[in-house]
């Protein structure tokens, strides 16, 4: 059993996971104190830009490159191929979103506190753009990411500490997180090329293809942004800096918790899709659910400990958006996944998208409902998201017995 591939990847993704949302854990204390409120604030925005560009540059990569590439990974040539196109596609992506978020920026009042971010932000997206935990994800050798991932982190770490001293250091920490995912992609490219990949002149028919085959993928990812990436990014753009740095507060406590328990999905994702081996899913749901149980409620009571240990007692508006993040959590564990994992196994990807497209327009209702009633706030917002994510989850369970029942009869 420990040798099996989905053990060693969901292993491999855990601990990479484990440090990636320790390591802010780490620093997100010291940037909420050094920064302040409206520092903090500021920084939390520039990553929802990022975050929400990341969708556009990733384009659904993240998701049909892992499932493409379980699928024919011993063909190296085509892997080269598939590799080359779509670095190319996130060439092309990258370059579009960084002028439309510097216009952006430029062009908004509300957000003209970031003006002398932009090159900061650009420099942190195009990091972001070529990281290659999919490409691992996909050839199923995630043992090998844990080693940029490792020095990566440590390295913002360190260098926050370091470099971060003044409230006025907030693009300083921007462009050190940028620095440190630049870190991970080269050392990545080095380790790929060990395994034998490197890249060939691409093809624009062949980008073009690859491109047209992923809308599907890609608007799966912008609908989820739209109640994930987007919230903190609309809460700031029609609140203030502060109500920002709330809600981003207890959002990354949640982050991190979905990220760990997403470890599972990411794993099975990829075997399942190879194998549409129910049992092993079945098994792996029934194992995490216990231990995150147990684990959120514990949360939950501590809620104001937690929030006040972390961040300070400055932050003590975040604890009630952090309860409901709490009961988010297991909800989202639950439609993750009842989503590409479950999916992959009756080879129906295309319910689960379109699972994600319903979650979208909810969340844009609900998003419009609060925008005309006048209701926007950090609580509101959170609340939403619950609903969406419930939403979904609840479509996701009826949909797969649904057709898995079709299937077989």
């Amino acid at each position: 059993m420990f040798k099996h591939s989905v053990f060693i990847n969901a292993t491999a993704l855990f601990f990479m996971q484990l440090l990636g949302y320790i390591s802010p854990l780490l620093v997100y204390p010291y940037l909420t104190r050094v920064l302040g409120i409206s520092g903090f604030g500021q920084y939390a925005m520039a990553i929802s830009i990022t975050a929400l560009s990341f969708i556009i540059t990733d384009f659904g990569f993240a998701l049909s490159g892992a499932n493409w590439l379980a699928k024919n990974r011993n063909k190296t040539k085509e892997v080269k191929h598939y590799l080359s196109n779509v670095c190319l596609l996130k060439f092309i992506f990258f370059a579009l979103c960084s002028v439309v978020s510097s216009l952006v920026i430029i062009t908004s009042q509300q957000l003209s506190y970031l003006l002398h971010s932009i090159p900061a932000i650009i420099f942190l997206l195009f990091s972001q753009t070529f990281q290659m935990n999919w490409l691992f994800q996909g050839l199923e050798k995630m043992s090998l990411a844990i080693y940029p991932f490792v020095i990566s982190r440590i390295i913002f770490i360190l260098t926050v500490f370091i470099f971060v001293k003044y409230k006025a250091d907030v693009n300083i920490a921007i462009f050190l997180l940028g620095f440190s995912n630049l870190l991970s992609v080269i050392i990545s490219a080095c380790l790929l090329a060990r395994e034998g990949l490197s890249f060939c002149k691409p093809s624009f028919r062949d980008s073009f293809n690859i491109l047209k085959n992923n809308i599907s993928f890609f608007l799966s990812r912008a609908s989820v942004s739209i109640y994930t990436s987007a919230s903190a990014f609309i809460l700031g753009y029609t609140t203030n800096v502060h109500a920002v740095a709330y809600y981003s507060a207890a959002e990354k406590l949640y982050t991190a918790g979905q990220s760990l328990t997403g470890t599972v999905s990411q794993a099975l994702y990829p075997y399942l899709s190879r194998t549409g081996n129910k049992n092993i899913f079945n098994i792996a749901l029934i194992i995490v659910m216990l231990p995150l149980t147990i684990g959120i409620g514990i949360a939950f009571i501590f809620s104001s400990e937690l929030i006040n240990l972390i961040y300070g007692t400055a932050y003590s508006e975040s604890i009630p958006i952090l309860k409901i993040f709490l009961i988010c959590l297991i909800i989202n564990f639950i439609g993750v996944s009842y989503g590409y994992p479950a999916f992959a196994i009756i080879n129906r990807i295309d319910v689960a998208n379109k699972t994600v497209y319903m979650g979208g327009l909810f969340q844009i209702s609900s998003l419009l409902y609060l925008y005309v009633n006048d209701i926007i706030s950090a609580n509101s917002v959170a609340i939403s998201v619950l609903m969406t994510e419930t939403f979904v989850m609840c479509l996701r369970i009826l949909f797969y017995y649904f057709f898995s029942k079709n299937a077989h009869d």
